[in-house]
């Protein structure tokens, strides 16, 4: 069985609540409005009052939430009624091509987030070097 990712997009979603329920206890956590919260991840009101509600969310904004939230998306996935990168895995056979091609992605996502997580830390160090008193 094979990921073909353009159907898994538009495939329906499971139960969304424990999603909003995460993203509202995050967002009050931050001190942060619903428009607030919007504009930090680059959504429209409308789009987080719906997911608030426990309306489905693209993975690209779910992307978007891990990021902000400084969790992996694989933590979420689940929470907003997608399968789990593993339950896929387990699902897929490892020498289809489809789920060779998401499973890079995946690394490739990985690798990029520690190269930027590697580039804050440099920039931290470099700003804290500056602003040391001499």
């Amino acid at each position: 069985m094979g990921y073909d990712a353009a159907v898994y997009e538009q495939t329906p979603r499971g139960d969304t609540r424990a999603f909003a329920a995460e993203l509202e206890t995050y967002r009050k956590a931050r001190g942060l409005t619903p428009a607030e919260l919007a504009r930090a991840i680059g959504a429209s009101t409308s789009q987080v009052s719906r997911w608030r509600r426990g309306g489905g969310i693209s993975l690209d904004y779910l992307q978007s939430i891990a990021d902000w939230m400084g969790r992996p998306l694989s933590d979420l996935m689940p929470l907003a009624g997608y399968p789990s990168p593993t339950a896929l895995a387990v699902q897929s056979d490892p020498d289809d091509p489809d789920f060779k091609a998401v499973r890079e992605a995946w690394r490739k996502l990985d690798r990029g987030r520690k190269q930027i997580i590697k580039e804050i830390a440099l920039a931290g160090a470099a700003a804290a070097l500056l602003l040391t008193p001499r």
